[in-house]
Parts: C-alpha cells; sequence; structure tokens
C-alpha cells in the first residue's frame, strides 16, 4: 500500500509498523541543514548591508563636501578641492556599485525567507506526523513531502546562484544524516 507520485513513496504500512521514526529522522535531517542556511544567509545579509550603509555614508558625505565647495569662493585652492573630493566620490560611487553590496544583501535575505519558509512546513509536517490528535491522509502527507522537496529544490537552486563569499559553506558543519533513508 504505498502511495507514490513524483520522487517521493509514502509506504503507509512501513510508517505504521516503524512509528515513522525513520520518516522524523529525514525531516528533521532537512529542518537541520535549512536552519543552518537560514542563519548563513541571515548573516551575510546583515554584512552585506552594512557594507552598503558604510559606503553610502561616505558617499554622502562626499558629495556634501563637494557641495560646500562648489558653492564657497572659485578660487584655484577651492576648485582644486572641490575636484579632488569629486574623484574621491566618483571612485566610491564605482566601488559601491561593482560590489553590488545592496543586490547581494536583497538576494540573501530573499533566500533566507526561502530557508525560513521551508523550516516552518518542516516543522509542520512533524507536528502532523507526531501528533495522535491529526490525522493526514495519504495523499495529503505525499502533497505535503513533495511541496517540500520543490522549495528546498528551488531554494538551493537560488542558493548556488549567489553564495555568500563571506562564508565558507563547505567547511561549517553538516547535520548527521539519518541511517534510515526513505
Amino acid at each position: 500500500m504505498a502511495q507514490s507520485t513524483g520522487e517521493i513513496q509514502v509506504d503507509l504500512n512501513y510508517l505504521r509498523q516503524h512509528t515513522a521514526d525513520a520518516l522524523i529522522q529525514h525531516l528533521i535531517f532537512y529542518e537541520k541543514l535549512c536552519s543552518e542556511n537560514l542563519k548563513t544567509y541571515t548573516k551575510f545579509a546583515i554584512k552585506a548591508k552594512l557594507f552598503n550603509d558604510m559606503f553610502s555614508i561616505n558617499a554622502l558625505g562626499y558629495s556634501t563636501a563637494v557641495g560646500i565647495m562648489s558653492s564657497l569662493d572659485q578660487t584655484p585652492r577651492y576648485k582644486y578641492a572641490s575636484m579632488a573630493l569629486s574623484g574621491m566620490l566618483a571612485l566610491i560611487t564605482g566601488i559601491q556599485r561593482f560590489s553590488g553590496f545592496a543586490e547581494k544583501a536583497e538576494n540573501a535575505r530573499l533566500i533566507a525567507k526561502g530557508f525560513d519558509k521551508i523550516v516552518r512546513d518542516i516543522n509542520l509536517t512533524i507536528m502532523y506526523v507526531r501528533s495522535g490528535a491529526v490525522t493526514v491522509d495519504s495523499r495529503t502527507f505525499t502533497k505535503m513531502i513533495e511541496e517540500i522537496q520543490r522549495n528546498i529544490a528551488t531554494v538551493s537552486e537560488q542558493a548556488i546562484e549567489s553564495p555568500p563569499e563571506s562564508e565558507n559553506l563547505k567547511q561549517r558543519s553538516q547535520p548527521e544524516r539519518p541511517s534510515t533513508p526513505l
């Protein structure tokens, strides 16, 4: 009596006989993995926003100084000082655009939101499995698991396209994979 759609097969007899421990361990593994990714991308979004803000504040300061200098007397020293400040402003703006901290912060924030949604969905599914008061038919349950897998695939693909440069994802601790696959 196995329900099969897509990549997932849920054997209801197996779940009944083994009190769903294998499924719980599988879901807990992915919940931990997504939680770690959520933390990583949230930290990166905060760092990228901080760097963007630092460049913006410097650009604002130089822009204000250029405005003040150009309104002063047009003697050569003010003119040259204004040109030097304009050059510094152009350099800071160029570095800010080249580094793209604003875009990186926004992308990391969106990826973190995706991982947060997955963590919530997994925790809800675990609650359904563990709860004796909540019953879910096999088709609905299979759809829930498939939706979680689709979300993980989608968010993971986005995460691969824009990895946080400040974190080394390969060296961070990975949760242990459950020994009983589904």
